[in-house]
């Protein structure tokens, strides 16, 4: 934690230099009433802080100082490194048009500059990107990756794949995974996820949800869940795709959490039949991004330096997945979202969410 005294008797004897605050104490208090901070100590020493708020459409770095003992020791560095890696929108910040120290560190770090009035020059750090096929009801670390990112497409005009997790899934019966699959008419590797249409719907959906009745009952959240997962049901999904879709969707809904998202089909048409790598890197700068993250497995196929060379900084989601009270002592990983929302509070579904690190 910082002090209003410490900001005051930091920033003081710099004032008028590379910036200009008419009340240096007025400015701490603000900033500790609205703002945020993040700040390094050495023992009791203080080394480096970064005051910012993130209460907007974009977060804003106010002010980073590092103790004058301890420049260029890449303190100031590791903490926007850190906030970077967290925030997902974008990032603003005011500079001095003339320190060019400031310059170089920002300009490392990915930011752009935007504007420029009078002495003051604007840069910003453009929104994370994800791209992810839609799945059905997957486990939490897909919804992780949509929460890393500002904007969510749904990559729906790539290849269905027969024996990925697009369609299936496994829930808790009787104290084991059990897995579930909605049936596809005419699955194929040839044809896109949007064309990859559902078969006997009716059917099948009475049946699933019979036998998520016998599986979860006696869950305490088997209600509110049941809701949830009737409704996307009867969204009148025609493709895997709509029927993917409108369950992440309604995840979130229910979560109440926000969801910035778009069809790869109907947003980037264009970028279709690109090289992967390529597609990718489109779709983010489409997105008005500068980011990208993955899941874990893209580290095997996709190259940081080929991103950064065409502009966009490419990161990985490292999840970290929470154990839960199930029916019984014994925890089964790797489920559906459907066993997160039948045991789980709304709550804890988004602590959970939230429990990741970007690489």
């Amino acid at each position: 934690m910082l002090t209003e005294d410490e900001i005051a008797s930091t920033l003081a004897p710099l004032n008028g230099g590379h910036f200009r605050i008419d009340d240096v104490r007025a400015y701490a208090r603000k900033l500790l009433a609205r703002g945020k901070v993040v700040c390094a100590r050495d023992g009791d020493e203080l080394v480096s802080y970064v005051l910012f708020y993130d209460d907007g459409p974009e977060a804003f770095i106010s002010m980073v100082w590092t103790n004058p003992r301890m420049l260029r020791q890449g303190f100031a560095t590791a903490i926007l490194e850190g906030l970077i890696r967290k925030i997902a929108k974008p990032i603003a910040l005011e500079v001095d048009a003339e320190n060019a120290v400031a310059h170089r560190l920002y300009k490392k770090l990915g930011f752009q500059r935007e504007s420029r009035n009078g002495t003051r020059e604007r840069w910003l750090l453009k929104r994370r990107v994800a791209i992810m096929q839609p799945y059905f009801y997957p486990y939490v670390g897909y919804l992780q990756l949509v929460d890393a990112a500002d904007f969510f497409v749904f990559y729906d005009d790539v290849h269905f794949i027969k024996r990925g997790r697009i369609h299936r899934n496994n829930i808790l019966v009787n104290g084991q995974e059990h897995g579930f699959t909605v049936p596809i008419a005419g699955a194929s590797q040839n044809k896109l996820i949007l064309e990859t249409n559902l078969h006997d719907m009716d059917r099948w959906r009475t049946q699933f949800l019979r036998q998520l009745t016998h599986a979860y009952s006696k869950a305490p959240f088997f209600g509110d869940a049941m809701g949830v997962i009737e409704a996307a049901l009867q969204s009148s999904p025609r493709s895997i795709a709509d029927l993917a879709i409108a369950s992440v969707v309604g995840i979130h809904t229910y979560l109440e959490k926000p969801l910035n998202w778009v069809r790869s089909s109907e947003f980037s048409p264009e970028t279709h039949g690109m090289e992967k790598s390529q597609r990718l890197i489109e779709i983010t700068k489409k997105s008005n991004g500068s980011r990208y993250v993955n899941t874990p497995g893209g580290k095997k196929l996709y190259d940081r330096l080929h991103f950064l060379e065409h502009g966009v900084a490419l990161s990985f989601l490292r999840p970290e997945i929470m154990e839960y009270r199930q029916y019984g002592d014994l925890f089964v990983p790797g489920l559906s979202v459907i066993d997160l929302m039948m045991f789980n509070t709304p709550e804890r579904i988004r602590d959970m969410i939230a429990n990741y690190n970007i690489e």
